[in-house]
């Protein structure tokens, strides 16, 4: 196995690419956007325009938080939206999108209309570095899958524009326990790894960064973890001790072509 170089590990310093000024991230449903915000920030701080497109609505989700304060009896609906744009305020996002996708149908999706129309959305924002899920979505959920399958669809018809796609992906197993980056019990490692070559890209967060996640997170009253760990069964602590990290695998649009990594900012 070759070793992963330690050159991925971005630092806090990091270069923009001249052509492409918009960051734009397609997830499935409110909440997703946890998964990037640490880049989020830190696209916006060396000015860069964010955009957050969302695939559902999140209508099919579950009042999980007990740490929710709120009307339990309130539409999950507007919920879910209200913790939306409070979260894109948080990260100042520039641009919010939804699809409109029925949640939790991803087998009913008509793929052709969302490809049409994802592929509109961005060529409207102009050129673009585009974050979305990796091929089995992140935790094999069918909307995460989804929402892959659409944008890398759309990638294609647009990639010859100066736009370039990367997917948040797990932690590289090899190099991550060499480098005692991921303190969890072994039970966990398999849940939240994957092969080294299969990541392009590590990006520490600054302090601030990684508050500024850890407050995005918490504002998913209705959806994300309580002190017992419900939402990803494991201890917050492991949760927010991942999060200080985001791993990004760059797409390569013809198989077994090489793809020179460079800062994704």
């Amino acid at each position: 196995m070759k070793p992963f170089p330690d050159i991925y590990v971005q630092s806090y310093q990091v270069e923009v690419f001249n052509l492409l000024n918009n960051l734009t991230c397609v997830f499935a449903h409110p909440d997703d956007e946890f998964l990037a915000a640490g880049l989020l920030a830190r696209a916006k701080r060396i000015g860069y325009k964010t955009h957050i497109i969302c695939g559902t609505n999140g209508e099919r989700g579950r009042l999980k938080g007990q740490n929710f304060l709120g009307d339990k009896t309130e539409d999950l609906v507007t919920i879910r939206n209200r913790e939306f744009k409070k979260s894109s305020k948080l990260l100042e996002v520039d641009s919010l999108k939804y699809l409109n996708l029925p949640d939790n149908k991803a087998a009913q999706w008509n793929l052709y209309d969302a490809v049409g129309e994802l592929e509109s959305i961005l060529l409207n924002i102009g050129p673009s570095i585009i974050v979305t899920f990796n091929k089995n979505g992140g935790n094999n959920h069918p909307d995460h899958i989804g929402i892959h399958n659409i944008t890398v669809k759309a990638f294609k018809k647009i990639a010859s524009q100066n736009y370039k796609l990367y997917f948040g992906t797990l932690f590289p197993k090899q190099y991550s326990q060499a480098n005692n980056i991921l303190q969890v019990p072994p039970q966990i490692i398999d849940k939240i790894t994957i092969d080294d070559n299969e990541v392009s890209k590590i990006i520490k967060l600054s302090n601030d960064e990684y508050k500024l996640k850890l407050n995005v997170i918490d504002v998913y009253r209705s959806q994300f973890p309580d002190e017992h760990g419900l939402y990803y069964k494991m201890p917050l602590k492991f949760l927010e001790m991942m999060a200080k990290y985001e791993c990004y695998e760059a797409f390569d649009i013809e198989e077994n072509q090489d793809i020179e990594i460079v800062n994704m900012l």
